[in-house]
């Protein structure tokens, strides 16, 4: 098969980028197909994620994120000359490639729009964040009362969802998104893991970690609120959380007076992060997945998590391999760390379950769903 894969940059350390990566890679190198990939953001910043030598990447350097160094009156002009840049050169080179099947994801209008407008081939929209999210509804704690929040949950939401109804097929990585985006043309495949984990003898830390971008909607608010109930209690423990985003400032704030707890910056080396603690913490008011939580599993740590829409639920077994917690509920969290913290034996039973868990995730069980969902799109039904 022939596929092209459009992403507006690769060279971030977030999921999406991370998880379009794996996917060509094993196409590329565990099926032989014709994988390329096309950015437009890129430029000359380094991959976040090694490409396979097997996949060709072709980058556009259009830089549309970069619109901030533009004196806001002329935003309007600038974007829809980029976006007109952007059709000629995805159109033309799909056109020049031939491919099969043309796979993008759900975070930018434009590109959605271009390669709905694209003939003769397949077109699958893959949604990293969930239905609920699609708008971009719960970002950072300084627009959620302005009128920027009143048009993505008005109008930007329903227009990222009628997009997404007209593509060939989408997928969602969770069934609880699936059934809210409510089509046939649905199909759900988990992120599987990418971070190889080997545990063997490690000395881990009285530590609880979390990772994600410094965003309200990963609730890293709450996480701070449930530390300083915990802390005074457990002076031995340490909290670390690893990220970046734009609400940093203000939860540097927020643990200013709280030993014991500090933000590291992203890093390619995240095993190193997973194996210094025991106890794992999502706090995410919202998840497309919860990607994070996998890897901490598969790391050997005890994952305690609010049981937000969506993914953790479908993850974790409740009292078995974790713990799950009504969203919001900081004193039932407080309380399932510290259970957590006090309890060796529990703490480690449900490590060595989680590491189980994680298994059903591998890529060799995940990866050839995509496989099949591709051929089954351009292969006549018998």
């Amino acid at each position: 098969m022939k596929i092209v894969y459009i992403i507006y940059s690769i060279s971030n350390l977030t999921g999406i980028e991370r998880m379009f990566v794996s996917q060509m890679n094993f196409l590329a190198e565990h099926y032989g197909d014709d994988v390329t990939l096309l950015t437009y953001d890129q430029g000359d910043a380094a991959d976040g994620y090694p490409l396979s030598e097997k996949v060709n990447h072709l980058d556009f350097n259009i830089k549309k994120f970069h619109i901030y160094r533009y004196p806001r009156c002329i935003h309007p002009l600038v974007l829809w000359k980029w976006n007109r840049k952007l059709r000629r050169c995805i159109t033309s080179t799909v056109t020049d490639l031939n491919p099969d099947i043309v796979v993008c994801s759900s975070y930018e209008i434009s590109e959605m729009r271009i390669v709905l407008s694209l003939k003769h081939v397949k077109r699958v929209v893959q949604i990293h964040s969930s239905y609920l999210q699609s708008g971009g509804g719960f970002r950072t704690r300084h627009i959620e009362k302005s009128i920027v929040l009143w048009y993505k949950r008005n109008i930007l939401f329903h227009r990222i969802v009628g997009l997404v109804h007209r593509f060939d097929k989408i997928v969602t990585l969770t069934q609880g998104d699936a059934e809210l985006w409510n089509s046939p043309k649905v199909s759900v495949i988990p992120n599987s893991l990418v971070i190889k984990s080997s545990i063997g003898r490690v000395v881990r830390e009285k530590k609880v970690v979390a990772v994600g971008s410094l965003l309200m909607v990963k609730g890293f608010d709450m996480l701070l609120e449930v530390w300083r109930k915990i802390y005074r209690k457990h002076m031995d423990w340490h909290l670390e959380i690893t990220g970046e985003g734009l609400d940093e400032s203000y939860l540097l704030e927020q643990m200013s007076d709280m030993p014991n707890v500090r933000i590291l910056p992203r890093t390619r080396d995240i095993a190193d992060r997973y194996l210094s603690g025991e106890i794992f913490a999502m706090t995410s008011r919202f998840e497309g997945f919860g990607l994070v939580l996998l890897e901490a599993m598969s790391f050997g740590l005890a994952p305690a998590a609010f049981d937000c829409d969506f993914g953790p639920r479908e993850i974790i077994t409740e009292g078995v391999d974790g713990f799950l917690v009504p969203v919001g509920d900081i004193d039932r969290m407080a309380e399932r760390i510290e259970y957590l913290m006090d309890h060796d034996n529990v703490r480690h039973q449900m490590a060595a379950a989680a590491v189980e868990k994680s298994k059903i995730y591998h890529p060799d069980k995940i990866m050839p769903q995509f496989e099949q969902l591709y051929k089954s799109l351009i292969e006549p039904v018998v």
